[in-house]
């Protein structure tokens, strides 16, 4: 059964694993004699077909891309066909396209109605286009239904079939290109996720869902070409946002979504941010998970500014960052985010940070102070003490040493300032020689080969030992 026994211009259209829309219907110059019909069809991605709806010189239709365009016969085409069938099919394993199921149906079985008692149905890559007329079924214990990648086009006919699952909760129908969803009475409030990617949404569309799907907690706009952030707001259970791969390249415009109170998630990967800056009331009072890799996005401010959110405890800041004073960008950016516990899918131990933050410290406690680490090096002033400690007047004037450090068996030489204390030094040493600091006992070198034991949280500085250079501290397990 189908909608129409011919296609019409904006027609969903498949053929093998592609899907697009037909742009043309009718003969060709190059076969004036045929009585073939063609159509003209613009593929839903880039590099799907042969041309732009160009065909020896003469243009028969248009498309966005330059590669998105083909010619196809009528024949060899799939117009699409019907919900049911398609589960019947499915299920039955009629359908060419499933692979690795095994069905076993007694003879009395085959009206299908154990498909009706199913909890999940799954209809990827299909062809469903509608659904069929004077339908009585439904199914009852469904939560779960996924028809991504088929030939959905029309909103009417997404809520016609999902009337037919009264217990939804998740419902994935991406892949599928969209119309404008216009006004009309239907609202969903079992479903809890909804998967939109790549349908082509418009922002009103977008906007406009929560009149239909009131108690949304995930929501996936993957690749939407968005330009602008949705207002969100009336989303008031909306736990988790997905826009990545959105050209919305100016910041501000999350700023939409910060008096979403849920938000636990939100997902900003390519989205071509080059900076991030927040309101002055930075709003996100939920949010723990940010991910903002694919971005190319490598400034400190922009860290500085995601330092303000109250909960966030996950970032993906992508790899654009480096490293600054004999700092890798990692611990730099564990010392300048308090609240993150993983960072970049990497878990941040206390003892990591307590070390990147007293190594950012003893860097950049260093005069000139960048302007954009200095409310963090005051920070660790207050936490840690401050790193340098103003020497005697009229002693020492050469206030470094050449120190070595070792650790089973593997010496490094730092040139350092006596004004570090114990607990610095140990800090730094630990990044180099890799060890855990609270797990090592210190040796101080205060006379040739004469060594004595020393807290490895000691505020004692190094200038209390009267060192010279070559002087010598050992690590080594306790």
């Amino acid at each position: 059964m189908t909608i129409r026994d011919s296609p019409s211009i904006g027609d969903r259209v498949g053929v093998d694993q592609k899907r697009g829309f037909i742009r043309y219907i009718g003969s060709l110059h190059i076969a004036p004699d045929s009585n073939e019909v063609w159509l003209g069809i613009e593929w839903d991605n880039p590099g799907e077909g042969k041309h732009d709806g160009v065909l020896q010189g003469k243009r028969y239709f248009s498309t966005k891309y330059p590669d998105s365009g083909s010619f196809v016969r009528l024949k060899d085409v799939n117009l699409g066909q019907g919900f049911l069938k398609t589960v019947e099919d499915h299920y039955s394993g009629k359908d060419d396209q499933l692979e690795g199921v095994e069905i076993v149906l007694k003879e009395a079985e085959l009206d299908f109605n154990w498909i009706y008692q199913q909890r999940l149905i799954v209809l990827e890559n299909k062809f469903i286009r509608f659904l069929e007329r004077d339908v009585s079924q439904n199914f009852p214990k469904c939560i779960e239904l996924s028809m991504a990648r088929n030939m959905l086009s029309d909103w009417n006919q997404v809520f016609r079939i999902i009337d037919l699952f009264p217990s939804l909760v998740t419902l994935d129908i991406s892949l599928n290109k969209l119309k404008p969803l216009e006004p009309i009475d239907c609202v969903y409030p079992t479903v809890e996720s909804l998967n939109v990617v790549s349908c082509g949404l418009d922002v009103k569309t977008v906007s406009e869902l929560h009149r239909h799907f009131p108690n949304l907690k995930k929501l996936f706009l993957v690749g939407n070409e968005l330009e602008e952030v949705p207002d969100l707001t009336n989303l008031v259970k909306l736990e988790v946002l997905d826009l990545s791969k959105n050209p919305l390249v100016d910041f501000k415009k999350v700023s939409k979504v910060k008096n979403c109170s849920r938000l636990n998630t939100l997902n900003l990967k390519e989205c071509g941010f080059r900076s991030v800056e927040f309101d002055e009331d930075v709003g996100f009072p939920s949010l723990e998970c940010l991910w903002l890799d694919g971005n190319p996005i490598g400034d400190w401010e922009s860290i500085n500014q995601i330092a303000r959110l109250p909960s966030l405890k996950n970032l993906r800041s992508g790899d654009l960052y480096t490293s600054d004073r004999n700092l890798q960008a990692y611990e730099i950016l564990i010392a300048k985010l308090p609240t993150i516990n993983i960072l970049n899918g990497c878990i941040v131990s206390p003892w990591e940070r307590s070390n990147c933050e007293k190594f950012f410290q003893l860097r950049f406690s260093e005069p000139p102070i960048p302007q954009v680490h200095e409310k963090d090096v005051q920070r660790f002033n207050a936490k840690y003490g401050p790193v340098y400690e103003k020497p005697p007047e009229g002693k020492y004037e050469t206030q470094q040493r050449k120190i070595s450090l070792t650790y089973n068996g593997k010496t490094i030489t730092r040139t350092l300032q006596l004004s570090l204390n114990i607990e610095h030094i140990v800090a730094m040493a630990s990044r180099l020689l890799r060890f855990e600091p609270s797990k090592v006992e210190v040796k101080v070198e205060v006379q040739k080969g004469v060594f004595d034991s020393v807290e490895w949280n000691s505020s004692v500085v190094l200038r209390s030992f009267e060192p010279e250079d070559g002087m010598e501290i050992v690590f080594s397990d306790a």
